[in-house]
């Protein structure tokens, strides 16, 4: 997985923000951890003095899908919090539908690899 941070103003990059960042970003690996490859993260960072509001985007792209969310808040760890839980409920969703079209069946290819799968798991006691 290539994760990404952008910052459009350099005067707002700080160890602690891109720290956070990179934490709130962390719990997209578990939901992407059986994607195929390659996987990009990227998040972009538009801080202003003048205006009072800070925005962040995030996207990802990976073979099934790509998404993007974005927040925009007077707080900058807020906009971050934000944009990475929109992306998390995104990528959940999209998750939930590639499993379900899989264990549903796309045809007898699916069929197959599902029920290969399902008996492996029975085998080894999960």
């Amino acid at each position: 997985m290539h994760k990404t941070v952008t910052f459009r103003d350099e005067s707002f990059k700080t160890q602690s923000v891109e720290d956070y960042i990179y934490s709130e970003t962390a719990k997209y690996d578990r939901i992407l951890k059986k994607e195929p490859t390659p996987v990009y993260v990227d998040v972009i960072v538009e801080p202003h003095d003048v205006h009072q509001y800070h925005r962040v985007s995030v996207k990802i792209k990976t073979p099934h899908f790509d998404l993007f969310a974005d927040a925009e808040t007077d707080d900058l760890y807020k906009s971050i919090k934000d944009a990475t839980d929109k992306m998390e409920h995104q990528l959940r969703k999209e998750h939930e539908k590639f499993v379900d079209h899989y264990e549903k069946g796309c045809g007898k290819a699916c069929q197959e690899a599902y029920a290969r799968m399902h008996e492996d798991k029975m085998k080894k006691g999960e």
